[in-house]
């Protein structure tokens, strides 16, 4: 069954707190287990639990990780690589666009699992997200539940001041909330 992933886009995404990294260090797990060779990318910028290995937000996933800047430093890695994981996908920069880099890896026959937010703490398209969701292979939608009502939550809410788009975190700087909620909470309504 696993074979059928071979040369394959698979994206995680949705909000804060969803699972999209569990989800992904849980797939390359499993292509290990089957015997495939793997390999892990995180962003450079995104130092919060490791450098070298990538941690899901309750620390019970771990997994060695090669940190890059530009999304095109993954071909310089996983020549010999058959199944290529990307957290934190909306980070990562790219020379020549992201869809370039990805499909010249998947014509290759690798499998690349990726784990990114959709939207930014605003609601506001990733664009590198927005290029990746529509050729995707599978893409899966996960919800971390609205801390004000316990729906699915929409949106990753910064409770901090800081206006820069791109402010790593974790709890003590974001709350997953519903749509109904972020627009309460932001527009006091």
């Amino acid at each position: 069954m696993i074979n059928n992933y071979v040369g394959k886009l698979i994206v995680y995404t949705g909000s804060m707190f969803s699972g999209k990294t569990t989800q992904l260090l849980e797939t390359l797990r499993r292509f290990q287990i089957a015997g495939y060779s793997t390999m892990l990318f995180k962003p450079s910028i995104d130092t919060r639990y490791s450098i070298s290995e990538v941690v899901n937000h309750p620390k019970n996933y771990r997994f060695s990780a090669v940190s890059i800047e530009y999304i095109e430093d993954i071909e310089r890695y996983a020549e010999n690589v058959q199944v290529i994981g990307i957290d934190e996908f909306q980070f990562i920069k790219s020379i020549f666009g992201p869809l370039k880099t990805i499909n010249k890896l998947l014509l290759r026959d690798k499998t690349i699992i990726i784990a990114g937010l959709d939207i930014d703490f605003q609601g506001r398209p990733f664009e590198s997200m927005k290029e990746v969701l529509p050729v995707a292979d599978y893409v899966y939608k996960l919800h971390a539940i609205c801390v004000n009502c316990g729906q699915d939550a929409w949106i990753s809410h910064r409770i901090t001041d800081e206006g820069e788009r791109i402010v790593i975190g974790a709890e003590e700087k974001y709350q997953p909330l519903c749509r109904r909620c972020f627009y309460r909470v932001t527009q006091g309504k």
